[in-house]
C-alpha cells in the first residue's frame, strides 16, 4: 500500500508541475496580441496639442479672473519670461505652459507603432525611437534601491503587465513624468492611453489615442 501512496502523491505533484508550466508559457498570451505594427486612426484620436491649448485657455482665464488685466507689474504668462521672485504668479494654479521635451514630444506625436512583447517589451515610435524594457515580475513596485527599473537614453522607466494591458512609466532626464498604457480593444485597435506631468504644468494632462493594424 505505501508505494501506492507513493505513486499517487506523485501523480498530484506531476500535475501541479504541469499546470504551473502551462501558466507560465501563457502569461504573455493576452499581452501577445499586441504585437504588429500599427497605425494611428487620427479620426478619433486626442493629441496632447489639444491638451495643451486647453490648460493655454484655462491659465489665461484664471489670470484674467484673478489679477488685473493689462497689470504692467504682472508677467504675461506666453510672452514674458518669468522671474523666480515672481512668488505670486508661481503660486498660481497651474504655472507656465512649456513644450515637452523634444523626444516626448516625438513618442506623443508618432503616427506607427511597431509593438514586441514578451520577455522583454519593445515598442518602436514611428521607426525613430526604440525602446527596450524588461518588466517587473513585480508589477508596479520597486525598492529604495531602483530594483525594477531601467535607465536608457530616455530616462527610468518601469514597465509591467496590469491584466491584458502593458504599462510603461517613464520619468525622463527632463524630469518630465510619462504614463503609457497599451491594450486591445474589442475592435482589435491598440488603445493606449498617455499621461503627462511636466514640473511647470503643476498638473497632468491625459489623452487617448486608437491604432489601426498596419499591413
Amino acid at each position: 500500500m505505501k508505494p501506492k501512496y507513493k505513486l499517487q502523491s506523485l501523480d498530484v505533484r506531476t500535475v501541479l508541475v504541469c499546470l504551473a508550466l502551462l501558466s507560465a508559457s501563457t502569461v504573455f498570451a493576452d499581452e501577445k496580441a499586441l504585437n504588429g505594427r500599427w497605425a494611428l486612426d487620427k479620426r478619433n484620436s486626442e493629441n496632447l496639442a489639444s491638451q495643451l491649448d486647453e490648460l493655454k485657455r484655462e491659465l489665461r482665464d484664471f489670470s484674467y479672473e484673478h489679477g488685473k488685466i493689462g497689470d504692467p507689474d504682472k508677467p504675461d504668462p506666453f510672452t514674458s519670461r518669468r522671474q523666480l521672485s515672481d512668488k505670486e504668479w508661481e503660486t498660481k494654479r497651474n504655472g507656465g505652459v512649456g513644450k515637452p521635451s523634444v523626444i516626448v514630444q516625438q513618442m506623443v506625436d508618432a503616427k506607427s507603432l511597431k509593438v514586441y512583447v514578451s520577455e522583454q517589451i519593445i515598442v518602436a515610435y514611428d521607426g525613430k525611437i526604440r525602446r527596450r524594457i524588461s518588466p517587473n515580475p513585480n508589477g508596479r513596485v520597486h525598492s529604495a534601491t531602483g530594483a525594477g527599473t531601467s535607465t536608457d537614453s530616455i530616462g527610468q522607466t518601469m514597465a509591467y503587465l496590469e491584466a491584458d494591458a502593458v504599462v510603461i512609466e517613464t520619468r525622463t532626464n527632463s524630469a518630465e513624468r510619462l504614463f503609457e498604457r497599451f491594450e486591445l480593444t474589442k475592435n482589435d485597435q491598440l488603445k493606449l492611453t498617455t499621461e503627462l506631468h511636466n514640473p511647470e504644468w503643476k498638473h497632468s494632462v491625459e489623452f487617448v489615442r486608437f491604432y489601426d493594424r498596419a499591413e
